[in-house]
């Protein structure tokens, strides 16, 4: 294995974590804005006592997608029902997976 490769599988490990809090806390925010709106409404101000920032609940204009030049595909990982890369592929390619 090179050096590059451990580091990217390192990476992916942390990118991977990261991703699962981000959806998770991308559900509570959207449980959270959804509270606020139905409490006052769309398009109402309000601040953060501690620092000062100013909040509006609104529609939202769009959607961010992020579209990669490169990219990696793998197995599953133990608990994942599946991964980009059949085990039976990486099988056949001559790796020992579990």
């Amino acid at each position: 294995m090179t050096e590059n490769q451990a580091k990217l599988i390192q990476i992916t490990k942390q990118f991977e974590a990261a991703k699962d809090q981000y959806k998770e806390l991308s559900a509570q925010l959207n449980e959270a804005c959804t509270a606020v709106a139905q409490e006052t409404g769309l398009d109402v101000l309000f601040q953060d006592p501690t620092d000062g920032t100013v909040f509006k609940i609104e529609r939202p204009k769009g959607t961010y997608v992020e579209f990669r030049q490169i990219g990696y595909a793998r197995t599953r990982r133990e608990g994942e029902k599946k991964g980009s890369i059949s085990i039976k592929d990486a099988k056949d390619a001559g790796f020992n997976v579990k």
